[in-house]
């Protein structure tokens, strides 16, 4: 498809003039073998012109039947004629876009397959025991009265109790609002986190923790508070449980300005992460700890991506871990 347009305009005049000329020989006489000889140059233009068209609608074609098939692999040639270059850029980028697209779409169904299965595998897990104690209370109803009843009663309760906390974070994590972004000044953001565990380290597991602060005087970052808040709450609430045992456990929060760009990073020298589960701990429901729900962490990466930002770990196990907050 080189020089498209000139090719095409070309052919176009050639037509024209030939159709003329034959036209002004057809009026005379006595010019059989040049009128015989124009007939065949101006079909063969008309071919020509038709192979050209017929190339163009053959691209369009492939395109089309790229899309339809899923073939990714397809790609467009660069053309002299700047229209038709714009139009070939326009259907790679279509194509790349639709890949995209279905790249994500796939991602998104084993995530959320991945969801299912977890909340079939809690539900079923606390529902069974309520199905067969109400089962046995059903069938022999003389032997629940009085204290069988109140304790019959209690384990039902709680694990209804457990159903609607595991549905209540389940909810959490898929319905997090938009964030109502304002300028923050880092530096009151994280005396306020400060002040927070000011009274949860007084407490006897944790009066032995020590909690360092950089707090990044006159640095800014556009956010919304309340959400970050909650972020700086998980990670810090986290490396207190990591560090849970540790002779002289230790936790800094640092905000600072790498590459010119925002971030926070918590880090502590806790027990670390295993590299096996590295990325396992942002998925929804992954936990390491018994009482945990396993969505903290996927929660404050949701919102660090909502920020235009990301949070991302580095860690060796045993030798504690750091969580960065970046910002766009």
């Amino acid at each position: 498809m080189k020089r498209f347009r000139l090719n095409i305009i070309l052919l176009i005049i050639g037509i024209i003039a030939l159709s003329v000329w034959l036209g002004a020989l057809m009026v005379g006489t006595g010019h059989t073998v040049l009128m015989s000889a124009v007939a065949v140059a101006l079909v063969v233009l008309v071919i020509r012109l038709l192979h050209i068209a017929r190339q163009l609608v053959r691209q369009m074609s492939s395109f089309v039947s790229a899309l339809r098939n899923n073939d990714f692999m397809i790609r467009f040639p660069q053309s002299d004629d700047s229209e038709l270059c714009e139009m070939f850029s326009a259907m790679n980028d279509i194509t790349a876009l639709y890949r995209n697209c279905l790249t994500e779409i796939e991602t998104k169904r084993h995530y959320y397959d991945r969801i299912l299965k977890i909340m079939s595998h809690e539900l079923r897990n606390s529902i069974t025991p309520v199905v067969s104690l109400t089962h046995d209370m059903l069938k022999r109803p003389q032997v629940y009265h009085g204290g069988a009843l109140h304790e019959g009663l209690e384990v039902i309760h709680g694990q209804c109790v457990s159903i609607k906390h595991f549905l209540d974070s389940y909810y959490e994590m898929t319905h997090l609002p938009k964030p109502q972004n304002a300028c923050i000044d880092v530096c009151r953001m994280l005396t306020h986190i400060r002040q927070l565990f000011a009274q949860e380290l007084q407490k006897p597991e944790h009066r032995n923790v020590e909690l360092r602060f950089g707090l990044g005087q006159g640095m800014t970052v556009e956010g919304d508070e309340a959400m970050l808040n909650q972020v700086l709450v998980n990670l810090i609430t986290n490396a207190i449980q990591a560090t849970s045992g540790r002779e002289h456990p230790l936790i800094e929060v640092l905000a600072s300005t790498p590459d010119g760009k925002p971030c926070i990073t918590v880090s502590d020298n806790g027990t670390g992460i295993a590299d096996d589960i590295k990325e396992d701990i942002f998925q929804p429901f992954f936990t390491t700890h018994t009482e945990g729900t396993g969505i903290g962490l996927c929660i404050s990466r949701q919102i660090m991506r909502l920020h235009g930002g990301d949070l991302t770990v580095t860690s060796k196990e045993g030798h504690g871990a750091q969580f960065v907050m970046t910002f766009a």
